[in-house]
């Protein structure tokens, strides 16, 4: 994984630029998602406050199960 200059870890992107759909790891062992914003009130799912949808290449999750 390479380190960031923030506290995230990179795990998998889908470009070389991070201005992409991109798996990262906090320090807290929890993975941070960068990825296209879905509107849950169109896909029926209701979100708790500060939760937000987004929507991710299935191949990114490859890196995460193999980590």
């Amino acid at each position: 994984m390479e380190k960031l200059n923030t506290a995230l870890e990179l795990v998998a992107t889908s470009c070389s630029t991070q201005a992409c759909p991109t798996i990262f790891k906090a320090p807290s062992g929890n993975y941070v998602i960068q990825g296209y914003a879905v509107d849950a009130t169109k896909v029926g799912i209701t979100l708790s406050p500060g939760e937000l949808l987004v929507e991710i290449p299935a191949g990114l999750l490859e890196a995460v199960r193999s980590e």
